[in-house]
């Protein structure tokens, strides 16, 4: 029985524990999720909009309820957060107006860009879609945690790589599992 298996058993003999799989998680994808109320989301999820792609695919935020998702869009380009931001030195702290803030230095350019979010502090992902890219910058030490892949020709950025693995019908490779598994592999 694969994990995914075990898990699905466990919680549909256990339902209040529902809410807590994958926990504060995001998943920003070009894949059109529909399911939001079987596993692995369970309805505890909802979903956000950051915009579409060169190709006009459409690019979705899934996040868990207990996160926190924010957007704003201006002149084809949206640029949303998933987390919690501040500015220390302007002590801004409303998450749409530090988006507005951003979005106006990308429009300047792609250094005032990165000179504004290098002003931020807080526990965050970024994601820009200017429809020529997509752009995601973690907070400064990284402590929003963020994987990413291509699978089946659909983007996904997520803060839970088993949650790709699940969605996607993904195989751990052995290399991994073995890894894992091994003795020393939570001293790391």
């Amino acid at each position: 029985m694969s994990k995914k298996d075990e898990i699905k058993e466990i919680l549909d003999e256990y339902p209040q524990y529902r809410e807590a799989l994958f926990r504060r998680g995001f998943l920003i994808t070009t894949e059109a999720i529909q399911a939001l109320d079987s596993y692995p989301f369970y309805g505890h999820w909802n979903k956000g909009y950051c915009g579409r792609l060169k190709d006009d695919r459409e690019v979705n935020a899934y996040y868990h309820e207990l996160q926190d998702y924010y957007s704003v869009g201006e002149e084809g380009i949206d640029i949303s957060i998933i987390g919690h931001a501040y500015n220390p030195f302007d002590m801004k702290f409303q998450e749409e107006e530090l988006l507005r803030d951003c979005l106006q230095a990308y429009l300047n350019s792609e250094e005032s860009f990165f000179d504004k979010v290098s002003e931020l502090t807080g526990i965050y992902l970024l994601i820009v879609n200017d429809r020529k890219r997509l752009i995601v910058v973690q907070d400064c030490s990284g402590i929003k945690s963020c994987y990413f892949g291509i699978v089946k020709q659909n983007i996904y950025i997520t803060s839970h790589p088993q949650l790709v693995g699940d969605i996607c019908n993904l195989k751990t490779d052995p290399f991994v599992t073995r890894l894992v598994n091994s003795y020393c592999y939570n001293i790391g």
